[in-house]
């Protein structure tokens, strides 16, 4: 069979292998006849109208959501061809929010974690320590010199140090050198390389960069969920072994205590990277929500002839459009203008578009849609936290 169809490309179609003869078209599948062979003027002509029929797509999808009601009317009306399907909007949407959003995240030391910069710096604040007391070894005989050491010492044991050109100035100070109030950090430095040395200056300089000091010997497991914040792990098991290495290493027993101190570990040694990875999991919690909300939308406009899955596409029609809104205010309040007034200003014209939306589509006296909006808006909110609760501790449990 195959044998013959290649034999005879005309006869058949490339496809689906479905006969064909004078045809234009398969009757089957509905693909062009032919052998196989495109010429130059066929492929630029299929680009061409699959990159403006998209084109007219996109920008027909865009205008008429921002008309309230019109796309879903459009939809139900039986216009499907002509915009996107209301999933594939609410997903491009949201993608282009998280995207917008994103631009406001700064990684940085996370209130959960940062054990992991601050055991680095224990770590070192610990070999300073020693590189300190081997230098004092050496410099018995002159007494300035033991004096600095000393000092530097006891400072980092402590943990007081800060950082800048005042603790610069305060050492000059303190071992009589020349007067360097007025002067610039460079200048400070040329002097205490002059009185001190080099190497002495060097350390005094790292102490210096250095501007958190610890004086803990481990690490204290952060609780998700349990009230046990006894845990403690080494600062160099903290920072040599992966967190299933650590586990296995101090021997915790059970699937869920397994689960939890492991979680507890990549929480601390990287949880700056947590809300990122959250958001990016919003998309399949707002996802979930969308058929409980349906559910609401449902018994509001019960005596409505309308189906479920009609109500589901109102509801992610209204999201894409509620999307589009917040992604274009995120990109405005973070290259052109930043005041909170903004995003007040947002929700204040989402509340409009939703009350006019309604009363588009269900048809009802003012009254009746306000009433009908207020209600759904607090069965939202109460639907939106509790999946955002749980979407988080999932999201946790998944990092």
């Amino acid at each position: 069979m195959e044998e013959s169809i290649q034999k005879n490309r005309k006869d058949y179609c490339g496809n689906c292998h479905y006969p064909i003869k004078n045809e234009k078209y398969c009757s089957k599948c509905g693909q062009k006849h032919t052998d196989g062979r495109i010429s130059i003027r066929e492929f630029f002509s299929v680009v061409f109208l699959t990159v403006f029929n998209f084109e007219s797509k996109f920008f027909r999808t865009n205008t008429d959501i921002f008309v309230p009601g019109k796309l879903t009317i459009q939809w139900f009306k039986g216009r499907h061809k002509p915009y996107f399907h209301p999933i594939r909007l609410f997903i491009v949407s949201a993608l282009l929010l998280i995207g917008a959003l994103s631009l406001f995240i700064v990684k940085k030391q996370s209130v959960l974690t940062g054990s992991n910069k601050k055991v680095q710096q224990e770590i070192y604040r610990k070999e300073f320590i020693k590189e300190i007391e081997n230098f004092a070894v050496l410099y018995l005989r002159d007494k300035n010199s033991k004096t600095v050491l000393d000092s530097l010492n006891l400072t980092m044991k402590k943990g007081k140090i800060d950082s800048g050109k005042k603790t610069l100035i305060y050492y000059a100070k303190k071992f009589d050198l020349p007067d360097i109030n007025k002067k610039s950090i460079k200048e400070i430095i040329a002097i205490y390389e002059k009185e001190l040395g080099s190497e002495r200056t060097d350390s005094i300089i790292n102490v210096v960069k250095s501007k958190r000091r610890l004086t803990q010997d481990s690490v204290h497991l952060i609780n998700i969920i349990t009230d046990d914040s006894n845990q403690k792990i080494s600062n160099e098991d903290f920072i040599n072994l992966s967190a299933d290495e650590i586990t296995k290493k101090y021997q915790i027993d059970g699937f869920f205590n397994r689960l939890h101190f492991r979680q507890r570990i990549r929480l601390q040694k990287g949880g700056e990277n947590i809300i990122p990875f959250i958001l990016g999991n919003s998309l399949w919690i707002a996802l979930l929500m969308m058929p409980f909300l349906a559910i609401i939308l449902k018994i509001l406009y019960v005596r409505h002839d309308y189906f479920y899955v009609e109500h589901l596409i109102f509801l992610f029609h209204m999201h894409s459009f509620a999307f589009l809104l917040f992604t274009v205010i995120c990109i405005f309040l973070k290259f052109v203008y930043f005041h909170p007034l903004i995003v007040f200003l947002g929700f204040f014209l989402l509340f409009i578009y939703l009350y006019k939306s309604l009363r588009s589509v269900y048809q009802q006296v003012r009254w009746k849609t306000l009433s009908k909006l207020l209600f759904a808006n607090i069965i939202y909110l109460c639907l939106f936290f509790s999946f955002a609760l749980l979407g988080s501790i999932v999201s946790i449990f998944l990092f």
